[in-house]
This record gives structure tokens, C-alpha cells and sequence, in this order.
């Protein structure tokens, strides 16, 4: 089971975010995720995942065929947050969930086309483009 402090403390630490924004952050990023997963998968985790964390879409509910800068581009409606912010915040919660449970994110066949975001934000703050490239 996902520990809900953890990861919330692990993306606020991440980012130097407040509780707030980082529970956010987690919170939209994980509820986008459960609509690119196939049913199982959606199933597997919201049931690893702690009540306040869970997505709720039903599992019979077809997976969207989106991409990593849809996928961003959906947090960042949902927080408010510009692309490149959302981009950071998505791979800071996706890179504190594979920290807490591996297995649970290799095991739910994240499409290839978001796979990208699962690698850790670069380092040092600078900014990136909607894409994860260097901003233009």
C-alpha cells in the first residue's frame, strides 16, 4: 500500500512545493493515470493506493490513448499550473510512487507514449518545454 504522507512529503521535498500544492499534484497526476490504464490495471492501482488517492472511474471505463504532453497538459487544467510546471510535478509524483512500490508501476503497462513520464524531473529547476526538452 501506498503511504500517502510519503509520497505527498517525497514531491513537496522534490520540488519545493507546500503540502498543499504537493497533495495536488498528486492527487490530479495520479487521477490522469488511472484514465490511460486499461481496466486491471486502473483496478490494481486504486487498490494500492490510499481513499484519498484513489481515481474513482469506474474500470470498465475504456483507457484514453493520450501521450505524455496530453497527459501534462490534463494535470495542468486540473492544477491550474502551466505545462512545464505540470510536466515537473507529474514526473516528481510518478518518480515517489515507483520509490515507494516498483513493482506496482511496472506492473500496470503504462502506455509507451507516457512512459516518458516516468523518468525523474531533471535536476536543478530550469525550465522545460510541455515536451520535457529544453523551453524555447
Amino acid at each position: 500500500m501506498i503511504e500517502y504522507r510519503e509520497l505527498v512529503t517525497t514531491v513537496a521535498r522534490t520540488l519545493d512545493l507546500d503540502t498543499t500544492e504537493a497533495e495536488r499534484a498528486a492527487e490530479s497526476t495520479l487521477a490522469v493515470l488511472a484514465l490511460v490504464l486499461d481496466g486491471d490495471a486502473r483496478r490494481h492501482l486504486d487498490d494500492s493506493l490510499p481513499g484519498d488517492l484513489r481515481s474513482g472511474i469506474a474500470p470498465d471505463e475504456p483507457p484514453r490513448p493520450w501521450d505524455d504532453v496530453i497527459f501534462t497538459r490534463a494535470v495542468a487544467t486540473v492544477t491550474g499550473s502551466s505545462p512545464e510546471e505540470a510536466r515537473l510535478r507529474v514526473q516528481a509524483v510518478l518518480t515517489a510512487l515507483a520509490q515507494q512500490d516498483r513493482e506496482l508501476v511496472e506492473s500496470l503497462g503504462v502506455p509507451e507514449a507516457v512512459r516518458p513520464l516516468l523518468d525523474a524531473p531533471a535536476p536543478g529547476g530550469g525550465l522545460t518545454g510541455p515536451a520535457g526538452h529544453d523551453a524555447q
